[in-house]
């Protein structure tokens, strides 16, 4: 019997149980929509303010059961572009629930130079992010994100039917909400290939935005990306080669 046919049952039997319904949900985790991960390599090539700019490498490898890493690093092509960033994390996935274990940063961009490392210690209900100045100490909210796993809980997101979603998020500096919003459905030639997208929005604040172009097929990767501030295009990044990533 399929997942969908088994719950339709025993919704029948229990309905009016409400108690007795959300334990058979806990029961039966296997009969969630979650994306599962694969082991993943991206290649995105970079344009800075419509000019080429170089790449970013994205690696994802599961290191155990529920156990993964990624290492994200953006390299410039031409020694005077102002940014160079470089992060690694490391989080679980069970049940469609991501959950970030360590992020470690090194940003540069326009002379300015930001390191540290971000410990998500749940069981101490605290994030602890070390930086240049020091440590700084967060409670530790549910569902939070890094800058990495916020996209992939929204991977593991879109498949339920929704169409905004928020997440607190730990970046460099402080605990904020991320938000995201689906604003259209489209096709998506890249170098790496053709895509049907999911088109996202996100409001940074600022006057600054970022526009996500997401292929399920791909496993709800990104495909395409762009960064507005005050209303121009200053980075924006398509896929180029990939190796992995499915099914």
């Amino acid at each position: 019997m399929s997942c969908q046919a088994l719950f339709t049952d025993l919704h029948k039997k229990y309905a009016y149980l409400y108690k007795g319904l959300i334990t058979l949900l806990f029961l039966f985790p296997a009969c969630s929509i979650a994306t599962p991960l694969v082991n993943c390599e991206l290649e995105y090539q970079l344009r800075w303010h419509g000019l080429p700019a170089g790449k970013s490498l994205q690696k994802l490898n599961q290191l155990s059961d529920h156990l993964y890493e990624v290492h994200l690093e953006t390299q410039p092509s031409i020694p005077f572009l102002p940014f160079n960033y470089i992060e690694k994390n490391r989080f679980t996935l069970i049940n469609g629930i991501v959950t970030p274990i360590f992020f470690e940063f090194l940003y540069k961009e326009n002379g300015n130079r930001k390191q540290g490392t971000i410990d998500f210690e749940a069981s101490k209900n605290k994030i602890v992010l070390h930086h240049q100045e020091g440590e700084s100490v967060f409670n530790y909210p549910p569902k939070v994100q890094d800058k990495i796993t916020e996209l992939l809980q929204l991977a593991q997101d879109l498949p339920l039917g929704a169409q905004t979603f928020n997440y607190p998020l730990m970046t460099e500096k402080q605990l904020k909400q991320a938000q995201f919003k689906i604003i259209d459905h489209q096709a998506m030639p890249t170098e790496a290939g053709n895509w049907q997208t999911i088109v996202i929005e996100q409001i940074k604040g600022n006057q600054r935005k970022t526009i996500l172009w997401i292929a399920p097929e791909l496993n709800y990767m990104v495909v395409k990306m762009q960064e507005w501030r005050k209303d121009k295009l200053f980075i924006e990044g398509e896929l180029k080669a990939y190796q992995g990533c499915h099914h």
